[in-house]
């Protein structure tokens, strides 16, 4: 919504920049008896997706519970709290979503977890590219040091849920995926809601200085059906009580074809609030001398 006088007294006045939702419709009389209807739902939700073609620009804005366009063909399908679904079009891309944003406790305590799933298919004949961007921010910190962690599958649409593995079909070519936590609580400016529009800001632009990411030498290519990664850790050294977690997938079509992908970032922290370790090379060798040493004794008896 343009700048103006939010009509919910907004303290920001004319400064206000809410995102407007199209729910809880109201109605009032003008002086002149004319019944104008207006909404007054304003979105501050920290939670969205962001998705564009990266040849021509043109893509959409998602934020969390904000319904937009007619029957909401452009909003989140998804009433609940932390869950964006979506299911349409753009372009000649085919993007079926679904995203959640959650901690580890349900009082959200134990560190973010953020998990972008999706299916797109492509019906061009030319070399393209879509990029598909999920942020949100405000997570409390679970302890001054702790883990990030990203894992890859896949996505079956028809039932909404998450897969081992993930897959390209046709000429799907490749799908990247990379995750950021961001210690000073920073993520990408997404620009306003919208159906399909040209993207202002065009490029996102990730801040790299303040942010950890998974894959320093740029996203994980995956370019054969069946990928998969089971986790990826960095160590993370908080600096404030809060921070930011955003991913990405970045697929690739030289031709039709179809790809469906899960990427999970995760600050995994367990519910006593001490992070959980990541397997080391010299603790899985101690836990398979001490499995041969039960069986030499079972041996024995």
């Amino acid at each position: 919504m343009a700048a103006g006088l939010c009509p919910e007294n907004c303290p920001k006045g004319r400064e206000c920049d809410h995102e407007l939702s199209e729910k809880n419709h109201g109605s009032v009389v003008r002086p002149d008896g004319v019944l104008q209807y207006h909404s007054h739902a304003y979105q501050l939700n920290s939670f969205r997706v962001r998705i564009e073609d990266a040849n021509t620009g043109v893509g959409r804005v998602l934020t969390d519970n904000a319904t937009l366009g007619s029957l909401n063909s452009s909003g989140d399908e998804n009433a609940t709290t932390g869950t964006i679904d979506f299911s349409g079009s753009l372009e000649n891309f085919v993007v079926n979503i679904q995203a959640t944003s959650t901690t580890a406790n349900p009082d959200g305590s134990g560190g973010g977890i953020l998990t972008l799933s999706g299916k797109v298919n492509y019906t061009g004949t030319t070399n393209a590219q879509i990029m598909i961007t999920l942020e949100d921010n405000s997570y409390t910190a679970p302890a001054p040091q702790a883990t990030l962690v990203e894992s890859v599958g896949g996505y079956d649409d028809a039932s909404r849920t998450v897969t081992p593995t993930g897959g390209l079909t046709g000429a799907a070519t490749s799908v990247g995926l990379q995750s950021w936590l961001d210690v000073t609580n920073t993520d990408p400016a997404f620009g306003a809601n919208s159906g399909p529009t040209l993207m202002n800001p065009s490029t996102l632009v990730m801040p790299a200085s303040t942010s950890s990411t998974t894959f320093t030498a740029g996203a994980q290519q995956f370019t054969t059906s069946g990928f998969a990664n089971t986790g990826v850790a960095v160590p993370v050294t908080f600096s404030g009580a809060n921070y930011s977690i955003f991913s990405q997938a970045t697929v690739n079509f030289s031709d039709i074809g179809t790809a469906d992908f899960t990427v999970k970032a995760a600050d995994p922290v367990d519910e006593s609030g001490t992070p959980v370790p990541e397997p080391t090379p010299l603790m899985l060798l101690g836990a398979g001398l001490i499995g041969l040493e039960f069986l030499r004794r079972k041996k024995v008896l």
